[in-house]
């Protein structure tokens, strides 16, 4: 395996219902190579081919190589979340990332068949 993604709901409760949080993860002997970019595109894809209207994603501060992929994606970053990790022996910040899609927050979302 070279890599994978993955979205799922950023909160549980339904005023959410239209936030996706992701995860990428490339092997370290594939970086470099193309393989977050095809994953990060995908992803975008099928998360506004459902319905969402945000993607959320939290990233190690020190990790350059993805939020630079990422604000290439049109992601900005949201904020800083100081010394939450723990590794490699010290705390690690992390930045969350937020990008729009489909209408973002220009429209409502389209009414469901219970009217809401």
């Amino acid at each position: 395996m070279v890599g994978y993604a993955y979205a799922v709901l950023f909160r549980k409760r339904p005023a959410y219902r239209y936030t996706a949080k992701h995860s990428i993860y490339v092997h370290h002997e594939q970086l470099g190579r193309g393989v977050g970019r095809r994953l990060l595109q995908e992803l975008i894809d099928a998360c506004a081919a459902a319905g969402f209207r945000q993607m959320i994603g939290y990233i190690d501060a020190d990790n350059a190589p993805s939020l630079a992929l990422h604000e290439k994606f049109g992601f900005a970053r949201a904020g800083l979340l100081c010394g939450v990790a723990y590794r490699h022996g010290r705390w690690s910040d992390t930045v969350m990332v937020q990008r729009s899609l489909g209408a973002g927050t220009t429209a409502p979302p389209p009414v469901t068949a219970s009217g809401r």
